[in-house]
């Protein structure tokens, strides 16, 4: 006696289980992740953190009306040690130190910096590196805001407070 095949039945079992990764796929990449969630999540956050800042630093430098000086170096090099101190980054990982800060006005306000950033930017970056740069910005202002509150980093370097607004 030989087994019968059922064709309808064995593509319909691939299929649903097609369906039912792809809804779930779907579901888990709906999840809204903030920029710093995303940097949090990388192997080396705090390297992936300075990349940021060092490109965010960089592009407002490059297409800010103020050139830097002596003292935003100053000031940037103070945001690159805190991006790099663990235990900051240990901070940044912790539930409690996250939630106090994201409940604070300083979190509150990063949304309207990036959109200033933006607007500044204008022109005269492509659609994708402007993304990008509020990306970066919004990453290191959660991690600032969270590790550091009250520091006001963005305004201490002249081309980026320029553009933000400071």
């Amino acid at each position: 006696m030989t087994k019968r095949r059922r064709p309808f039945r064995d593509s319909f079992g691939g299929v649903a289980a097609f369906v039912a990764s792809v809804l779930l796929a779907a579901g888990a990449g709906a999840q809204d992740y903030s920029a710093l969630d995303r940097t949090l999540g990388k192997a080396n956050p705090s390297a992936e953190l300075v990349a940021n800042f060092n490109e965010l630093v960089s592009a407002a430098a490059n297409v800010g009306a103020v050139p830097p000086t002596e003292s935003d170096r100053a000031a940037a090099d103070a945001v690159r040690a805190t991006l790099q101190d663990p235990g900051a980054l240990a901070r940044a990982k912790d539930p409690t130190a996250r939630t106090a800060a994201q409940s604070g006005a300083e979190f509150q306000q990063i949304p309207g910096a990036a959109a200033k950033l933006d607007q500044a930017i204008g022109s005269r970056l492509s659609a994708d590196a402007r993304k990008g740069m509020s990306i970066d910005f919004a990453a290191v202002a959660e991690y600032m805001a969270i590790v550091s509150p009250g520091s006001n980093w963005y305004c201490q370097i002249r081309p980026l407070g320029a553009l933000v607004g400071c």
